[in-house]
């Protein structure tokens, strides 16, 4: 992987697709595209045909799923290596407050990357820097000093 020269600044999270690595960038993309579309595959197959994708396509004792009891939600011991689903088995409560709390961090994952992204474009910043900006000087470094930008 390339890794910055030691008198070089670190390359900005917006930038770092063009450097040199041993990877085409196409070549991960088009991975990543295939493991997605396998997955979400399966799980729509699950949709249309439950407790049809519990086993292994390749290998029938890969356990997938739970017994086809929740289509479309990946489980089993590929999916959970924490081993929750023997506590959710004891604790239904339990288990529908973890799902919860995982849609919600998603969620806030998908707007903290939103707010990384206007905050990288505005500034010219990454996140760690407009973060260490804002500690230096908090009544100066803020969201309302940095509108001037756009």
């Amino acid at each position: 992987f390339s890794q910055p020269a030691p008198n070089k600044k670190p390359v900005l999270w917006t930038d770092a697709g063009a450097g040199d690595y041993i990877f085409p960038w196409q070549g991960l993309a088009a991975v990543q595209a295939l493991m997605m579309g396998w997955a979400e595959q399966r799980r729509w197959q699950d949709l249309k045909a439950p407790g049809s994708v519990n086993t292994g396509a390749i290998y029938d004792d890969l356990k997938w799923g739970d017994d086809g009891n929740d289509l479309g939600y990946p489980g089993g011991d590929v999916f959970d290596p924490l081993r929750f689903q023997y506590s959710f088995n004891k604790n239904k409560d339990m288990e529908r407050e973890y799902r919860e709390k995982e849609i919600k961090n998603g969620r806030l994952a998908m707007v903290s990357l939103l707010g990384f992204s206007a905050q990288t474009f505005v500034t010219g910043k990454g996140p760690i820097q407009c973060w260490l900006d804002h500690l230096a000087d908090p009544g100066h470094q803020t969201i309302f000093t940095n509108m001037g930008h756009l």
